[in-house]
């Protein structure tokens, strides 16, 4: 799909693009939420294989008293991630050759 949900959860973020890296996708959030960096190298921003009730239980589990980040809001912002999956079948199917 051109554009799909997927579960991230990264307290960095790419700010430039290596030299001769090509960026495949962003998102509002990120700017650089793929890269691939040669014939064999990729660098994603995100989480295929995590699950809507994965992210809520890590949500749930980082959301303590002293919480800096925000966890507990951020798993009321949580959407399901139905092409995960299978985004992540591909890129194995893909990267196999």
């Amino acid at each position: 799909p051109q554009c799909a949900d997927l579960q991230a959860h990264h307290y960095e973020t790419v700010l430039e693009a290596p030299s001769g890296s090509i960026v495949l996708a962003s998102s509002d959030r990120d700017r650089h939420q793929v890269l691939r960096h040669a014939p064999a190298a990729w660098g994603v921003q995100f989480h295929p294989e995590l699950t809507l009730p994965m992210m809520s239980m890590l949500m749930d589990a980082l959301a303590t008293d002293d919480d800096q980040h925000g966890h507990a809001q951020m798993r009321d912002t949580l959407r399901p991630s139905p092409e995960g999956p299978s985004l992540l079948k591909r890129f194995v199917a893909f990267a196999r050759g």
